[in-house]
């Protein structure tokens, strides 16, 4: 893995035990990460691991599926499961927190199921689920989102005015054109917008509610996904990898 010289001057500043816990992070990246020097710091407070799982549903009904997204289907949450072994067998039981995003069918989908229903469903599938390992945390994104006071609506006017994010919506909407969603029964020029605000706002919110929170990169491709947290953060965000890109 390549390192800069700020990158290794964070990390030297790291004690023993959490240079044990630097490297077995490392020992099980995919790729690159993102922002050592933040990484370092979740590191040397009491780092939470974040992981969204994305919800599955059919646009053309406006129906949620039975399950709880993504992270749950078979091959990742067997890859999540093992990641966070092998942590636990360097002798580190991190924390983690899996968040599911009830606001993306009325946001990025442009469903017009009540927000209310949208909540309630997932709610209740949580309850009901019988698909969460012993120690895994689901939340809510709408829950986590409400305790500030950032809104979407809000963070959609200041990106629609600033010609500086112009380019991260770019590349999201070549990515959709390239990955249709099934899901989608918007405008895709709007929906790449939204999508792309939509990830801003998770970034500050997380920033705010949970400051050591690493995240654990679960979509694909990293080059277009990563970078589209940290529009409106202080500091970027840190980010690790522990899946392949390609699935």
């Amino acid at each position: 893995m390549n390192y800069s010289r700020i990158d290794r001057r964070a990390i030297s500043g790291l004690t023993s035990d959490q240079n044990s816990l630097f490297y077995a992070l490392e020992r099980q990246e995919q790729g690159e990460f993102v922002a050592v020097p933040e990484l370092c710091k979740a590191i040397q407070t009491t780092p939470t691991l974040v992981i969204f799982s994305c919800l599955s549903g059919d646009g053309s009904k406006q129906e949620l599926g039975l399950n709880l997204g993504a992270l749950f289907e078979t091959r990742l949450k067997r890859l999540t499961e093992k990641f966070l072994g092998q942590l636990a067998n360097a002798g580190h039981n991190l924390q983690i927190i899996v968040l599911i995003d009830d606001c993306e069918p009325r946001r990025v989908w442009q469903w017009n199921t009540p927000q209310k229903d949208i909540t309630d469903w997932c709610r209740m599938v949580i309850e009901d689920s019988s698909e969460i390992p012993i120690g895994w945390n689901v939340n809510l994104w709408s829950e986590l989102e409400w305790q500030t006071s950032l809104t979407f609506e809000e963070s959609l006017v200041k990106m629609s005015s600033h010609p500086d994010y112009a380019l991260l919506i770019h590349q999201h909407l070549e990515h959709m054109r390239e990955f249709p969603n099934r899901k989608l029964i918007g405008d895709l020029r709007e929906a790449a917008q939204r999508r792309v605000v939509v990830y801003a706002l998770q970034g500050v919110v997380l920033e705010k509610q949970i400051p050591s929170a690493i995240l654990c990169q679960s979509e694909t491709p990293w080059r277009v996904k990563d970078p589209m947290y940290n529009p409106f953060r202080n500091q970027p965000i840190p980010i690790i990898h522990p899946y392949p890109e390609r699935r």
